[in-house]
C-alpha cells in the first residue's frame, strides 16, 4: 500500500539525511502503466507534505533530468557513429 505510514516515515528520515549530507535526491512515480503517473507538481506537493522543504523537494523532480544527462554524456563519448 503507497500509504503506509511506515513507508512514508522511511521516506521523510531518508530525505532529512540526504538533506544533511548533501547528496542529490531523485523523486518519481516509477510507475508501471499510465494510469499510475503523478505530475511533477503531485510529486513534489508530497514531499513538501512529508517534511521537505520546497528547494529540495524542486531539486528532486529535476535531478532525474540531469542524471540522465550526466549518463548519456558518459556513453555518448564512447560510442562513435560513422
Amino acid at each position: 500500500n503507497a500509504f503506509n505510514p511506515k513507508l512514508i516515515g522511511r521516506i521523510s528520515q531518508n530525505l532529512k539525511l540526504c538533506k544533511k549530507y548533501k547528496i542529490k535526491i531523485v523523486f518519481a512515480s516509477f510507475a508501471k502503466n499510465p494510469s499510475e503517473l503523478r505530475s511533477p507538481i503531485d510529486l513534489r506537493s508530497f514531499l513538501i507534505s512529508i517534511g521537505s522543504d520546497n528547494q529540495i523537494a524542486k531539486e528532486s523532480i529535476l535531478n532525474l533530468s540531469v542524471l540522465i544527462d550526466e549518463k548519456k554524456n558518459k556513453i555518448t563519448k564512447y560510442i562513435r557513429i560513422e
